[in-house]
């Protein structure tokens, strides 16, 4: 704490040195300065975990901001979910993306997967920036890629769908 006031104090005097009184003054000043830009980060924060979570109820899927994230919870995820994943929420104009990275899959530990949100500030309001891992990228394009079957009792129908299967990969190869 006394560092970080003789850096004020050293800033103060470096401005204008004039008398003591002053210096105190403009060192209140800035220290009123400093907090109030953190306040302002952490309501930007707040505000951007807030958005991210309502996004995410609006398509279907159970979350909504952690208070606590980093602060004493169990987990420390900005947004708890339905997806057992650890989501990392950034509003910015730029950002250190290794970094946020290493620090939301240092966070999420082994047993969830991690994911980082970010919304620039020049963007429209429901448009974020996913990150993923790679391998987890790739699981999901698998999954999108596989045969969706269909269940049925009907014979009858079970023998149409197949071979409507047939004849279309046929079709498609002979098109290609």
């Amino acid at each position: 704490m006394e560092k970080e006031q003789c850096r004020l104090a050293e800033l103060a005097i470096k401005i204008k040195p004039i008398c003591f009184l002053k210096i105190s003054k403009r060192l209140n000043i800035i220290k009123h300065f400093v907090k109030g830009m953190k306040l302002n980060s952490k309501k930007k924060g707040n505000k951007g975990e807030n958005a991210f979570s309502a996004w995410l109820r609006s398509h279907g899927i159970n979350a909504f901001r952690d208070s606590a994230s980093g602060g004493g919870s169990t987990t420390k995820s900005d947004i708890h979910n339905s997806i057992n994943a650890h989501i990392e929420v950034k509003t910015t104009k730029k950002i250190n993306l290794l970094k946020i990275w290493k620090k939301a899959i240092n966070d999420a530990g082994l047993h969830n997967t991690a994911y980082l949100a970010v919304h620039f500030d020049s963007r429209p309001a429901n448009e974020w920036l996913m990150v993923m891992d790679n391998h987890d990228w790739l699981e999901l394009i698998k999954k999108s890629q596989e045969p969706k079957t269909t269940q049925t009792e009907n014979r009858e129908l079970q023998w149409a769908i197949q071979n409507s299967i047939k004849s279309l990969k046929l079709l498609l190869n002979k098109l290609e």
